[in-house]
Protein backbone atom coordinates (compact mmCIF):
# COMPACT_ATOMS: atom_id res chain seq x y z
CA UNK A 1 0.00 0.00 0.00
CA UNK A 2 1.17 3.25 -0.95
CA UNK A 3 0.85 6.59 0.75
CA UNK A 4 -2.02 7.85 -1.48
CA UNK A 5 -3.87 4.49 -1.09
CA UNK A 6 -5.26 5.09 2.30
CA UNK A 7 -6.61 8.59 1.94
CA UNK A 8 -8.30 7.73 -1.12
CA UNK A 9 -10.68 5.34 0.18
CA UNK A 10 -12.74 8.33 1.21
CA UNK A 11 -12.42 9.94 -2.38
CA UNK A 12 -15.81 9.20 -4.47
CA UNK A 13 -15.53 7.46 -7.68
CA UNK A 14 -15.83 10.87 -10.03
CA UNK A 15 -12.51 12.48 -8.20
CA UNK A 16 -10.40 9.25 -8.39
CA UNK A 17 -11.49 9.41 -11.89
CA UNK A 18 -10.20 12.89 -12.04
CA UNK A 19 -6.80 12.01 -10.31
CA UNK A 20 -6.32 9.65 -13.09
CA UNK A 21 -6.98 11.89 -16.22
CA UNK A 22 -5.08 14.40 -14.64
CA UNK A 23 -1.56 13.23 -15.62
CA UNK A 24 0.38 16.68 -14.98
CA UNK A 25 -0.76 17.39 -11.07
CA UNK A 26 -0.53 14.00 -9.38
CA UNK A 27 2.62 11.76 -8.87
CA UNK A 28 2.23 8.33 -10.89
CA UNK A 29 1.90 6.58 -7.46
CA UNK A 30 -0.84 8.70 -6.35
CA UNK A 31 -2.22 7.47 -9.94
CA UNK A 32 -1.83 4.11 -9.89
CA UNK A 33 -3.45 4.69 -6.35
CA UNK A 34 -6.30 5.84 -7.94
CA UNK A 35 -6.77 3.01 -10.08
CA UNK A 36 -6.11 0.39 -7.58
CA UNK A 37 -9.26 2.09 -5.60
CA UNK A 38 -11.59 1.80 -8.62
CA UNK A 39 -10.68 -1.93 -9.22
CA UNK A 40 -11.21 -2.69 -5.89
CA UNK A 41 -14.84 -1.00 -5.95
CA UNK A 42 -15.51 -2.81 -9.01
CA UNK A 43 -16.06 0.06 -10.54
CA UNK A 44 -16.06 -1.41 -14.25
CA UNK A 45 -14.85 0.87 -17.77
CA UNK A 46 -18.55 1.44 -18.98
CA UNK A 47 -18.76 3.41 -15.74
CA UNK A 48 -15.74 5.07 -15.77
CA UNK A 49 -16.44 5.84 -19.04
CA UNK A 50 -19.81 7.59 -18.14
CA UNK A 51 -17.86 9.43 -15.71
CA UNK A 52 -15.40 10.84 -17.61
CA UNK A 53 -17.78 11.89 -20.43
CA UNK A 54 -19.20 14.24 -17.42
CA UNK A 55 -15.83 15.68 -16.15
CA UNK A 56 -15.29 16.54 -20.23
CA UNK A 57 -18.60 17.77 -20.44
CA UNK A 58 -17.84 19.82 -17.08
CA UNK A 59 -14.91 21.38 -18.39
CA UNK A 60 -16.04 22.13 -21.54
CA UNK A 61 -19.02 23.96 -19.98
CA UNK A 62 -16.46 25.79 -17.44
CA UNK A 63 -14.01 26.75 -20.39
CA UNK A 64 -17.34 28.61 -22.27
CA UNK A 65 -18.26 30.07 -19.49
CA UNK A 66 -14.98 31.53 -18.97
CA UNK A 67 -14.20 32.50 -22.07
CA UNK A 68 -17.76 34.60 -21.99
CA UNK A 69 -16.80 36.48 -18.79
CA UNK A 70 -13.35 37.18 -20.58
CA UNK A 71 -15.04 38.56 -23.36
CA UNK A 72 -17.23 40.57 -21.92
CA UNK A 73 -14.42 41.63 -19.25
CA UNK A 74 -12.51 42.25 -22.63
CA UNK A 75 -15.30 44.14 -24.49
CA UNK A 76 -15.76 46.43 -20.95
CA UNK A 77 -11.52 47.22 -21.36
CA UNK A 78 -12.13 47.98 -25.34
CA UNK A 79 -15.50 50.29 -25.11
CA UNK A 80 -12.94 52.88 -22.95
CA UNK A 81 -9.84 52.31 -24.08
CA UNK A 82 -9.28 55.09 -26.85
CA UNK A 83 -6.28 53.37 -28.15
CA UNK A 84 -7.72 49.71 -28.90
CA UNK A 85 -6.31 47.72 -32.08
CA UNK A 86 -8.60 48.35 -35.03
CA UNK A 87 -8.68 47.42 -38.92
CA UNK A 88 -9.81 51.13 -39.99
CA UNK A 89 -7.43 53.95 -40.31
CA UNK A 90 -9.90 56.36 -39.54
CA UNK A 91 -11.27 54.77 -36.22
CA UNK A 92 -7.44 55.28 -34.83
CA UNK A 93 -7.07 58.81 -36.32
CA UNK A 94 -10.39 59.28 -33.77
CA UNK A 95 -9.23 57.73 -30.91
CA UNK A 96 -5.57 59.80 -31.14
CA UNK A 97 -7.48 62.79 -31.15
CA UNK A 98 -9.61 61.86 -28.29
CA UNK A 99 -5.89 61.06 -26.50
CA UNK A 100 -4.57 64.54 -27.32
CA UNK A 101 -7.35 66.24 -26.62
CA UNK A 102 -8.15 64.28 -23.38
CA UNK A 103 -4.60 65.65 -22.14
CA UNK A 104 -5.50 68.99 -23.34
CA UNK A 105 -8.76 69.25 -21.03
CA UNK A 106 -6.36 67.18 -18.24
CA UNK A 107 -3.67 69.78 -18.54
CA UNK A 108 -6.56 73.12 -18.42
CA UNK A 109 -8.41 71.68 -14.93
CA UNK A 110 -4.88 70.77 -13.22
CA UNK A 111 -3.75 74.41 -14.71
CA UNK A 112 -6.70 75.96 -13.69
CA UNK A 113 -7.29 73.90 -10.01
CA UNK A 114 -6.07 76.48 -7.26
CA UNK A 115 -8.46 79.20 -8.96
CA UNK A 116 -11.47 76.45 -9.36
CA UNK A 117 -10.69 75.15 -6.02
CA UNK A 118 -11.03 78.80 -4.48
CA UNK A 119 -14.26 79.80 -6.48
CA UNK A 120 -16.29 76.47 -5.53
CA UNK A 121 -14.82 76.87 -1.72
CA UNK A 122 -14.49 80.35 -0.73
CA UNK A 123 -17.63 81.83 1.15
CA UNK A 124 -16.81 85.53 -0.01
CA UNK A 125 -17.25 85.10 -4.26
CA UNK A 126 -20.11 86.07 -5.81
CA UNK A 127 -21.47 84.12 -8.59
CA UNK A 128 -22.18 86.01 -11.78
CA UNK A 129 -22.00 85.85 -15.37
CA UNK A 130 -18.09 86.56 -15.02
CA UNK A 131 -17.32 83.38 -12.96
CA UNK A 132 -19.81 81.35 -15.23
CA UNK A 133 -17.27 82.40 -18.29
CA UNK A 134 -14.18 81.23 -16.38
CA UNK A 135 -15.74 77.61 -15.77
CA UNK A 136 -16.98 77.29 -19.49
CA UNK A 137 -13.77 76.89 -21.30
CA UNK A 138 -12.56 73.98 -18.47
CA UNK A 139 -15.95 72.43 -18.57
CA UNK A 140 -16.74 72.33 -22.08
CA UNK A 141 -14.01 70.76 -23.35
CA UNK A 142 -14.06 67.75 -21.61
CA UNK A 143 -17.51 67.22 -22.53
CA UNK A 144 -16.61 67.90 -26.28
CA UNK A 145 -14.24 65.69 -26.43
CA UNK A 146 -16.72 62.75 -24.86
CA UNK A 147 -18.96 63.64 -27.29
CA UNK A 148 -16.44 63.37 -29.95
CA UNK A 149 -15.66 59.76 -28.65
CA UNK A 150 -19.12 58.76 -28.48
CA UNK A 151 -19.62 59.35 -32.21
CA UNK A 152 -21.78 62.33 -31.78
CA UNK A 153 -21.98 64.80 -34.78
CA UNK A 154 -22.64 67.60 -32.04
CA UNK A 155 -19.19 66.68 -30.67
CA UNK A 156 -17.47 67.12 -34.26
CA UNK A 157 -18.99 70.30 -34.32
CA UNK A 158 -18.12 71.40 -30.90
CA UNK A 159 -14.67 70.57 -31.51
CA UNK A 160 -14.33 71.79 -34.58
CA UNK A 161 -15.40 75.50 -33.71
CA UNK A 162 -13.15 75.13 -30.28
CA UNK A 163 -9.60 73.90 -32.51
CA UNK A 164 -10.50 76.95 -35.13
CA UNK A 165 -11.48 79.57 -32.67
CA UNK A 166 -8.34 78.66 -31.16
CA UNK A 167 -6.16 78.44 -34.34
CA UNK A 168 -7.45 81.89 -35.64
CA UNK A 169 -6.89 83.69 -32.03
CA UNK A 170 -3.28 82.18 -31.75
CA UNK A 171 -2.74 83.23 -35.49
CA UNK A 172 -4.12 87.07 -34.58
CA UNK A 173 -1.61 87.24 -31.51
CA UNK A 174 1.12 86.08 -33.52
CA UNK A 175 0.32 88.79 -36.06
CA UNK A 176 -0.54 91.02 -33.63
CA UNK A 177 3.08 90.29 -31.89
CA UNK A 178 4.43 90.64 -35.57
CA UNK A 179 2.85 93.94 -36.47
CA UNK A 180 3.36 95.81 -32.91
CA UNK A 181 7.54 94.45 -33.45
CA UNK A 182 7.39 96.10 -36.84
CA UNK A 183 6.37 99.66 -36.18
CA UNK A 184 7.29 99.81 -33.04
CA UNK A 185 10.59 97.93 -32.54
CA UNK A 186 8.62 96.54 -29.01
CA UNK A 187 10.83 94.90 -26.85
CA UNK A 188 7.87 92.58 -25.51
CA UNK A 189 8.55 88.78 -26.54
CA UNK A 190 6.26 86.49 -28.82
CA UNK A 191 5.40 83.27 -26.40
CA UNK A 192 6.78 80.68 -28.09
CA UNK A 193 3.59 78.52 -26.55
CA UNK A 194 1.73 80.64 -28.62
CA UNK A 195 3.39 79.40 -32.30
CA UNK A 196 3.26 75.95 -30.67
CA UNK A 197 -0.30 76.23 -30.12
CA UNK A 198 -1.22 77.87 -33.51
CA UNK A 199 0.73 74.65 -35.51
CA UNK A 200 -0.95 72.17 -33.21
CA UNK A 201 -4.89 73.53 -33.72
CA UNK A 202 -3.83 74.12 -37.30
CA UNK A 203 -2.76 70.08 -37.81
CA UNK A 204 -5.93 69.45 -35.53
CA UNK A 205 -8.24 71.27 -38.03
CA UNK A 206 -6.44 69.28 -40.68
CA UNK A 207 -7.39 66.07 -39.32
CA UNK A 208 -10.61 66.72 -38.13
CA UNK A 209 -12.20 67.86 -41.50
CA UNK A 210 -10.59 64.30 -43.58
CA UNK A 211 -13.24 63.32 -45.61
CA UNK A 212 -13.34 59.74 -43.41
CA UNK A 213 -14.00 61.17 -40.41
CA UNK A 214 -16.79 63.54 -41.87
CA UNK A 215 -18.44 60.88 -43.20
CA UNK A 216 -18.29 58.91 -39.90
CA UNK A 217 -19.97 61.89 -38.22
CA UNK A 218 -22.35 62.44 -40.81
CA UNK A 219 -21.20 66.07 -41.60
CA UNK A 220 -21.56 67.83 -44.89
CA UNK A 221 -19.08 69.86 -46.38
CA UNK A 222 -21.35 72.84 -45.97
CA UNK A 223 -21.66 72.56 -42.34
CA UNK A 224 -18.09 71.77 -42.10
CA UNK A 225 -17.39 74.84 -43.74
CA UNK A 226 -20.63 77.09 -41.59
CA UNK A 227 -18.87 75.78 -38.32
CA UNK A 228 -15.70 76.82 -38.83
CA UNK A 229 -16.70 80.31 -40.60
CA UNK A 230 -18.94 81.13 -37.35
CA UNK A 231 -15.61 80.57 -35.40
CA UNK A 232 -13.84 82.80 -37.61
CA UNK A 233 -16.62 85.50 -37.05
CA UNK A 234 -16.52 85.27 -33.44
CA UNK A 235 -12.38 85.75 -33.02
CA UNK A 236 -13.37 88.36 -35.38
CA UNK A 237 -15.95 90.31 -32.92
CA UNK A 238 -13.40 89.75 -30.25
CA UNK A 239 -10.31 90.97 -32.02
CA UNK A 240 -12.40 94.02 -33.23
CA UNK A 241 -13.18 95.25 -29.43
CA UNK A 242 -9.87 94.40 -28.41
CA UNK A 243 -8.17 97.18 -31.02
CA UNK A 244 -10.85 99.32 -29.99
CA UNK A 245 -10.57 99.20 -26.46
CA UNK A 246 -6.51 99.68 -26.84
Amino acid sequence: MNKFQKRFESFDNRRLIEIMEDLDNYEPEAIEAASQELKKRGVGADEINGIKEEIYKTERLFQKRTEKVKNVGIGMLNSVNPVQEETSNVNTKIRLFVISFGLLAAYQIYQQFDLLKFLIFDDFINWDWSTIFIFLPIILLPIMVFLFWKRKKIGWLALTFFITFNFLSALGIIFYFLDKFKYTNSSMNLDFTVIVSAFFYLASLIIINNTEIKTVFGIEEKTAKLTMFSAFVLVSTIGIFFLYSL
